[in-house]
């Protein structure tokens, strides 16, 4: 399937995640073009009244305005304050008309997956920042700086319930998604859309308890996302990888579903070593056996088995001793 289709059913398949973050970002557009309105110049009103009441006792010594907005319970702030609550909005209403472009981007090759997702995320995230912005300087504060980027590890938690989601044109050679795993809280979801050749069970260094995890070589894949709204991360793969999903639960480990697992010869894929793509294949071998309660080694008999924790220790020295690339 050509790249703008499959791109097309990503953002389809990221339709309900993409409707709670761009229906906030509506809603404080709303909210802070309300208070700006509350700010503007009242002409033939309560001020002028009040000025003609008090006369000549009022003038060079009473701002009518602000007297008179006490007396009606009303905000007022400072010029300088009101400017910077414009440019917050300025940069909510920028968001908020983007369109699909805010929720994609597209990786030069070698770009590194962790950065460029969080410079991506930073972009959309502007929107946290200033809303924030907004809130600091009613209160008297000085706001964070948001207008270069707000980034994913500055969100609170109730800005990762409505994280915008994001789909990653990338090459197989930088399917190093470990990285992601700093990201993946909240509401936010990833799709990666992988360009071949490319490392066979990369994607199985991110699935822990709570994230849905999976990759596939047909937009099909995408459909693991309807019916779940938590942390999510789903790769489509060239044909000649391994699929597997994994389906997280309330409770327990969660269903872990290996569709195919490439048997062959392995070649490195840019920086991507052999002796790394084996590794992860062997992690998702693992993963498997612990989700289905059973662990053989691979040197054991049919009927010799051992625990599934001291199959994974061991993994997980082993590797400590596989370097990464680019390392001697």
């Amino acid at each position: 399937m050509p790249f703008d289709e499959l791109k097309r059913r990503a953002l389809a398949a990221l339709g309900p995640r993409r409707e709670v973050y761009h229906s906030a970002v509506a809603t404080a557009v709303d909210e802070v073009r309300s208070l700006l309105e509350t700010q503007k110049p009242r002409r033939n009103g309560k001020g002028e009244r009040i000025a003609a009441e008090l006369g000549q006792f009022a003038a060079g010594r009473i701002d009518v305005e602000r007297f008179a907005s006490v007396l009606e319970d009303q905000e007022v702030l400072a010029p300088d304050v009101v400017e910077q609550i414009q440019a917050a909005l300025d940069t909510l209403s920028e968001v908020a008309s983007g369109g699909d472009a805010l929720y994609t981007t597209k990786l030069a090759p070698g770009t590194d997956l962790r950065n460029g997702v969080r410079e991506a995320l930073a972009q959309t995230g502007r929107v946290f920042g200033a809303g924030r912005a907004v809130e600091a300087l009613r209160a008297g504060g000085r706001p964070a700086d948001y207008t270069a980027g707000f980034a994913p590890e500055r969100w609170n938690r109730v800005e990762r319930a409505i994280a915008p989601p994001l789909v990653v044109e990338l090459e197989g050679a930088d399917l190093r998604p470990a990285g992601l795993a700093d990201y993946l809280e909240g509401r936010q979801a990833i799709v990666l859309l992988v360009r071949k050749p490319a490392p066979p069970a990369a994607m199985a260094r991110l699935i822990v308890p709570g994230v849905l995890v999976a990759q596939g070589p047909t937009a099909d894949s995408l459909d693991v996302l309807q019916g779940w709204d938590g942390p999510a991360v789903v790769a489509v793969v060239p044909e000649t990888v391994t699929a597997f999903t994994y389906q997280p639960e309330d409770s327990g480990v969660g269903t872990l579903t290996v569709e195919s697992l490439l048997e062959g010869e392995i070649k490195p894929i840019g920086p991507l070593t052999v002796a790394r793509q084996n590794s992860e294949i062997e992690l998702l071998r693992m993963l498997n056996a612990v989700a289905a309660g059973r662990v053989a080694t691979a040197a054991a008999g049919p009927s010799q088995e051992s625990d599934p924790a001291d199959m994974l220790a061991a993994w997980l020295l082993r590797q400590a001793t596989i370097p990464e690339p680019g390392e001697d």
